[in-house]
């Protein structure tokens, strides 16, 4: 009896210690999931808002915009289609729904660089969220850009906003008109983003309040009054700018992949401080990783790189980053 009564106490015990193991292991992972969602947010969040920034700040003058899209070398043929500085709200004036002006086509060649049109235009997915403690509805912002004599391009698309705010700011900090002639002297930006939701939980856990990853800058645009550029312009082509940049945008096929935002060319590269892999996700365990003995090296006679066949590979790619 008491041999019976001891694999039964065995038992008992060895079956809770058991359920600990796999809840802590459920806790863990469910901690790294959340780890990894929050990761991705933030990557997407300082893709999207770095780019914005920096062409922000390279935001060109009235001056050169006219000469770059004007339909003849002729001042008088401007036109009022060939600037562009847009700024539109929501009906319920909740958030910015359209943000259109030009900017620099490379952001490191500065007066040298021809100008483009670029345009954030953003609409709510259907979905809402709750978030800071309230219910805020998803939002999907879509980048288009517009070079002279070519097609607005959809270049990128952010998912996973819940806010973003564009205000034209005067040298004294006051609100400025929406639709202007001339660029603002100063931007303030703010754009809000929510983590993924993580499913599965226990039954005895909670769903731990969402809170929102924000960025927020004032954001000097210095060119904004400056002089005409030097970049050469084709005349050949029309000039003007399109008005409705959605309507007529040109979606290019996807390529494979997750979902998200997608970086612009010639914005790439991964913003500091949110490369590799996050914590306690990636690496090779102790033991595992490296070529097994007597499997590595290249076979006699086979390595190295035939004479007149070098190659040389080079890659340069620039980004900002801010948080707010």
């Amino acid at each position: 009896m008491t041999f019976l009564l001891d694999h039964l106490i065995a038992i008992v015990v060895g079956t809770v210690l058991l359920g600990a193991l796999l809840i802590l292991q459920q806790r863990g992972q469910q901690s790294a999931i959340e780890a990894t969602q929050r990761y991705r947010a933030q990557a997407m969040a300082s893709e999207m808002t770095g780019v914005l920034e920096r062409e922000i700040e390279n935001i060109r003058s009235r001056a050169e915009t006219e000469r770059t899209f004007a339909s003849s070398p002729a001042a008088g043929d401007a036109g009022p289609g060939t600037y562009r500085f847009r700024l539109r709200r929501d009906p319920t004036d909740a958030y910015t729904t359209v943000f259109e002006f030009p900017t620099t086509t490379d952001p490191n060649s500065l007066g040298a660089s021809g100008t483009m049109i670029v345009g954030y235009h953003t609409a709510p997915t259907g979905q809402t969220i709750q978030i800071d403690g309230a219910d805020r509805p998803l939002l999907r912002v879509t980048r288009y850009q517009y070079e002279r004599g070519g097609d607005v391009v959809q270049t990128g698309v952010y998912d996973r906003v819940v806010d973003i705010d564009v205000t034209a700011l005067t040298d004294g900090g006051e609100e400025d008109e929406g639709e202007g002639l001339d660029a603002p002297p100063r931007v303030s930006l703010t754009v809000r983003f929510a983590p993924e939701l993580t499913p599965l939980r226990a039954a005895d856990q909670g769903a731990a309040p969402l809170h929102s990853i924000r960025y927020a800058r004032s954001i000097r645009i210095p060119a904004a009054s400056a002089a005409p550029g030097t970049s050469p312009v084709d005349m050949t082509v029309a000039g003007g700018i399109p008005d409705d940049f959605p309507a007529v945008a040109v979606v290019p096929a996807p390529s494979g992949g997750g979902s998200g935002g997608s970086t612009p060319p010639g914005h790439g590269g991964t913003p500091p401080g949110h490369g590799g892999t996050p914590p306690g996700q990636g690496s090779t365990p102790p033991g595992q990783g490296g070529t097994p003995p007597g499997h590595g090296g290249t076979p006699p006679g086979h390595g190295g790189t035939p004479p007149g066949n070098g190659n040389g590979n080079g890659n340069g790619n620039g980004n900002a980053n801010g948080h707010g």
